[in-house]
């Protein structure tokens, strides 16, 4: 190879740096074929004497792009894990700050109120259909425990849900309710 051809591989190689993953991608895919193809397509092709005269070149642009594919993939992927992992670090401590403070509003609830939610524990249910107008329902959804389907429900009777996180922790501590 010539220092003119060399210049032009790193030439060749900036421009491709400046292209987006999918173009390089795509790059490395037709580099890969024109190196694979059989000689006889490639003359049905009329691409043999290019490929033959620049194979050195294919091959570099072929394993450059196909690098380039493998480092853009393994970014977007650290990118992501570290998006989901902090979003889910972000979740616990979120969560945790909320644990104590509903511990205590739990362990404060009246009995009816206890009552209630240890029902629905044990069906292992989120959902709970009281009459309307039901005290006991109705403290728990001023408490923020019980929030009030919207639509759902009868003349007589409404269906409440527990609070997502409320329920997970009732799930995982079902003795708070004693």
């Amino acid at each position: 190879m010539t220092e003119a051809t060399i210049g032009q591989l790193v030439g060749l190689a900036l421009r491709i740096l400046t292209l987006g993953a999918s173009v390089i991608t795509a790059i490395a895919i037709i580099s890969w074929g024109v190196i694979a193809l059989p000689a006889e397509v490639c003359a049905k092709l009329g691409i043999a004497t290019f490929r033959s005269e620049h194979l050195a070149a294919i091959s570099i642009t072929a394993l450059t792009t196909s690098a380039l594919t493998f480092v853009n993939l393994c970014c977007y992927l650290w990118v992501r894990t570290g998006k989901f992992f902090k979003a889910r670090t972000q979740e616990i401590k979120d969560n945790e700050s909320k644990l104590v403070p509903l511990l205590r509003r739990l362990k404060g609830l009246a009995p009816a109120e206890k009552g209630l939610l240890r029902e629905a524990v044990a069906q292992h249910c989120q959902t709970i259909t009281a009459p309307m107008g039901d005290p006991t329902a109705q403290a728990l959804v001023a408490k923020g425990i019980l929030r009030q389907s919207q639509g759902i429900g009868y003349i007589t009777e409404w269906t409440f849900t527990i609070d997502d996180f409320v329920f997970d922790v009732l799930m995982e501590a079902p003795e708070v309710l004693s």
